[in-house]
């Protein structure tokens, strides 16, 4: 007999087995047709459900819907015969003359009314009493020449001495905006008296301050303006002998003069003399003061 070698060849176990195991072509092919087949049978019965749940609904919506019967047709309307016209028979008149009736004529009488005008009483007005004037020898006349400031007050009344005349001097406080010029700041006030001496030296006014905290050091003013371009000019004599100075601006109650002239007993003694001062171009305002009974 011959032997048959069952033993697979090395490397090449699985070809073995290959050739082994028997050969069906048509395999693939049947199992391939019957899933297909399967897959069909399910959608026909699919299908078929789908379909008996459709009409089944159809026939649930019929017969819930309610049978309207169709409307009657209109029944013509029978129209009235026209009624036959009645001829009335006529009736002959005999003509006979137009009558005519005298109207009279109507009067009619107005009643008479009589309309009482209302009685106005009428008050007497009482005369308007004059204003009280008071009489002239009871007013008092002055010349204004003007408020100034201590020195321009000296220097008005020296002018007006010249003419013969003696000016008064009243002073007062005027709340207006100032410019002070200050030099610079100092530690101490030792340092603040030499400067001070210094700036007096050099022929300036000084006036020696401190700020409201004293270790914020001390400073000397040299003036107080209320005119700018005034504080200008100092500031500029003061850098010009080499101080460092500054203008600062501030609401000041500054005590000021008012310089004025009389008084005159009667109007016509005071526009006099302001006549003669304007003839001098010196301008005035004139005043008038009540005097008390």
């Amino acid at each position: 007999m011959k032997s048959v070698n069952l033993l697979p060849p090395e490397n090449s176990s699985d070809d073995y087995i290959a050739e082994l195991a028997p050969q069906n072509p048509y395999k693939k092919a049947l199992i391939f047709m019957g899933v297909l087949i399967f897959l069909l049978a399910i959608v026909l019965i699919w299908s078929l459900y789908k379909l008996h749940i459709t009409s089944k609904e159809k026939t649930e919506l019929a017969v819930s819907r309610p049978i309207i019967a169709p409307p009657e047709p209109a029944k013509p309307i029978k129209q009235p015969k026209p009624p036959t016209p009645v001829v009335a028979p006529t009736l002959e008149t005999p003509a006979t003359e137009p009558t005519v009736i005298p109207i009279k004529p109507i009067t009619v009488e107005t009643p008479k009314v009589e309309i009482e005008a209302p009685k106005v009483e009428v008050k007497p007005v009482k005369p308007v009493e004059p204003a009280k004037v008071q009489p002239l020898d009871q007013r008092e006349y002055s010349l204004l020449l003007g408020t100034f400031n201590a020195r321009e007050a000296k220097k008005k009344v020296d002018e007006i001495a010249k003419f013969g005349l003696t000016p008064q001097q009243k002073k007062v406080k005027v709340s207006e905006k100032a410019y002070l010029v200050y030099v610079e700041r100092v530690s101490n006030y030792e340092l603040a008296q030499n400067m001070e001496k210094q700036l007096q030296k050099d022929g300036f006014d000084t006036y020696l301050s401190s700020d409201k905290n004293p270790n914020d050091g001390f400073r000397v003013r040299t003036g107080v303006f209320t005119n700018r371009g005034n504080a200008k000019d100092l500031l500029n004599k003061l850098k010009a002998k080499g101080y460092s100075a500054q203008i600062e601006t501030s609401q000041l109650n500054i005590a000021k003069y008012e310089v004025k002239i009389g008084a005159f007993p009667t109007y016509q003694a005071a526009k006099s003399q302001q006549n003669n001062l304007q003839a001098k171009g010196i301008k005035t305002v004139l005043l008038m003061k009540q005097m008390e009974n």
